[in-house]
């Protein structure tokens, strides 16, 4: 099957998103498996609403992040602050995101699990250089770990299946930011 070839292969814990493929069967409860999603889900509601420091709280310490299918680049293992103050420092420049995470499945190990999930990613920015929209649909892919009774996502991978719109407006966004400074 093409989508299975094409994941991100990887393994839970601090190496890259490498390694073993998800196997997305029903291990675990419904009941952990409906925090392990709700996790997910809630790492978009928080980036659309600009709640960064709950956002932050959604995360270990360190986190794998492969978002080489949309930018280049390669792979890397960042502090979660890195990380949300990344996504801070252009996605407030925007005027709107709305992030639709749905059809999580999971395969939960013990204290680790690994979750894949659909995503679409609008990102708007009303600008004289082209249209104010820009939109990103694809799959991510988790890896998590228990924390005090929860889930903290110490992975993610994002595998792009299309785009749609103005693919100029992180760019601008990041120019508004810059001259703001």
């Amino acid at each position: 099957m093409q989508a299975d070839r094409d994941a991100p292969r990887f393994s839970v814990g601090p190496q890259r998103l490498r390694g073993e493929t998800v196997s997305i069967f029903g291990a675990g409860t419904p009941e952990e498996r409906a925090a392990i999603e709700e996790t997910i889900i809630r790492m978009g509601w928080l980036i659309d609403r600009r709640e960064w420091d709950e956002l932050l709280s959604l995360f270990t310490d360190w986190v794998d992040v492969d978002y080489t299918s949309l930018f280049g680049g390669e792979p890397e293992t960042i502090t979660a602050e890195d990380l949300v103050s990344r996504w801070r420092a252009t996605l407030d420049a925007l005027a709107a995101t709305q992030h639709l995470i749905a059809g999580v499945l999971v395969d939960l190990r013990g204290e680790e699990a690994q979750a894949t999930a659909n995503v679409v990613g609008t990102h708007v920015l009303p600008n004289a250089s082209g249209g104010p929209t820009w939109t990103v649909g694809g799959t991510y892919w988790f890896t998590l770990a228990r924390h005090d009774g929860g889930w903290r996502i110490s992975g993610m991978a994002l595998k792009v299946a299309w785009v749609n719109g103005n693919q100029h407006i992180l760019t601008l966004a990041a120019d508004t930011i810059g001259q703001r400074r």
